[in-house]
């Protein structure tokens, strides 16, 4: 007998239609197109691409997320810093005011104290899932928000601790010379300075273009190229004798700063006081403020850094004890130097300018911590008055930190926002790809399933009818 030719040719198409059924069934049970990679096999690794770049992404937009509430918690430390930082300086203002006493600014000190510690746990405490955000370590970070290599965006949170809030370049130099700043013969930070001249300073009455006065005047016209600013700090002419005592006449006298100091009879028991007298009665003409130090002794003070010229006629210096001898000197202030970066000096030329400043040749001033927020002290008028510098610079340093960390925020919630479109484009694209076509499969599986039904009916009745003839026999 020979095989049945209608089961040999129906059975393979059997299994062949048995096994595309079941491929039908199972994209349409499942919903997608691709189950495994025999499915499609191009078809399938672009699915498993898109489906990394999803969850990557996904992942991405979470991070930038966490990145906003990171700075958000830097930005809530920080204000608290602000208002801290203002009511100091509100103490400082109200301490810098002659009127009160001692003790009041004792007290206002006090409170000055607490703030400071105040301002220093929320430097030290601030912090993000455990990790400190204002104590200096959260430098050279970054938040990873892209699907590739090294797709992040850096981010870097300034120390906000007393010890670091006001820190700048700052020196102050000796007294100043009496010459003043040449044509073209000084640099700051490579910018040349003008020179100084006297109309610079309208309250001495000698030497004016040398006075530290001037100089600064000089430096800050070039502040805005040279982010350097200077100051001319108080003169202090210190004790040189004892008052001796006598008669200040026509041929015994002396001149500060252009006023003539005479007749008067200093007295062994007052003389000193006195004198301290007679010099402050002219205060608002001199700008110097006569001060008894030790027993008999009488310093001059500037508060303005003018120069203070003084010249004795006569036994004037023995009466007064403020020469040693008869004649004439000159007391100058020093300078100070400040910026938020290094500062370079350099002489051109001839040279000189930056002695004349008080200052070493060549000299190079960098970052220190000799004004910062945990030196504030208001116990004095000096002191309340360097306080509303220091507080002025570390108000501006924490403004211009939480506007980085708003740029920042800013940035990120863009990225979010990226990031969600992106993955969303993705999605759209792998259901394209990757996505069952219900209503074909479904006529698939209908065909496949008639034609399964059909064969199995001609090999069933193919065995029937073998069946029959295997009987005759």
């Amino acid at each position: 007998m020979t095989a049945n030719p209608f089961i040999t040719g129906a059975a393979p198409r059997l299994s062949k239609v048995a096994r595309e059924s079941e491929e039908n069934m199972a994209r349409l049970s499942s919903g997608n197109r691709i189950n495994n990679a025999r499915d499609d096999v191009s078809g399938f690794q672009q699915l498993e691409r898109l489906s990394s770049k999803i969850k990557s992404l996904d992942r991405a937009a979470r991070n930038a997320a966490e990145g906003v509430n990171l700075a958000k918690q830097a930005e809530i430390g920080l204000d608290g810093g602000i208002n801290v930082l203002q009511r100091i300086r509100e103490l400082a203002v109200q301490a810098a005011s002659d009127h009160y006493t001692q003790d009041d600014r004792e007290s206002m000190q006090q409170e000055v104290g607490y703030m400071i510690r105040h301002l220093e746990q929320l430097g030290e405490r601030t912090n993000y899932s455990g990790i400190s955000l204002l104590d200096g370590s959260f430098i050279d970070k970054s938040v990873h928000v892209g699907f590739d290599f090294r797709d992040a965006v850096g981010i870097n949170i300034r120390d906000a601790r007393t010890r670091e809030l006001g820190r700048h370049a700052v020196l102050t130099g000796a007294t100043v010379g009496v010459d003043a700043i040449g044509r073209d013969r000084l640099q700051i930070n490579g910018i040349t300075i003008r020179e100084s001249t006297t109309l610079d300073d309208t309250v001495s009455t000698s030497f004016q273009a040398g006075s530290a006065i001037a100089k600064a005047e000089a430096i800050n016209d070039f502040s805005r190229f040279t982010k350097v600013e200077a100051y001319a700090n108080r003169t202090e002419r210190a004790i040189v004798a004892e008052v001796g005592g006598g008669t200040l006449d026509l041929d015994n006298y002396f001149v500060l700063n252009g006023e003539t100091f005479s007749g008067l009879s200093l007295s062994q028991g007052s003389r000193t006081s006195d004198l301290v007298a007679l010099i402050n009665s002219r205060l608002d003409r001199t700008g110097v403020l006569a001060t008894h130090r030790g027993e008999t002794g009488i310093a001059l003070t500037a508060e303005d850094g003018r120069n203070i010229a003084l010249r004795t006629v006569g036994n004037a210096h023995e009466i007064t004890g403020l020469r040693n001898d008869e004649g004439s000197d000159l007391t100058t202030a020093s300078l100070t130097l400040f910026s938020n970066d290094l500062v370079r000096m350099a002489d051109i030329g001839a040279g000189g300018s930056e002695q004349a400043l008080g200052y070493r040749a060549n000299q190079l001033i960098g970052l220190t911590e000799a004004q910062t927020m945990d030196k504030v002290n208001v116990t004095t008028r000096l002191g309340a008055n360097m306080a509303l510098r220091i507080v002025d610079r570390s108000i501006e340093q924490v403004s211009r930190e939480r506007s980085l960390l708003g740029a920042f925020s800013n940035r990120m919630n863009r990225t979010v926002d990226a990031l969600e479109s992106a993955v969303q484009q993705a999605w759209e694209v792998r259901q394209k790809l990757g996505d069952a076509d219900v209503a074909h499969e479904a006529a698939e599986k209908a065909k496949h399933d008639v034609i399964k039904s059909a064969l199995s009916s001609v090999i069933s009745q193919s065995n029937a009818q073998t069946s029959k003839v295997l009987n005759l026999l």
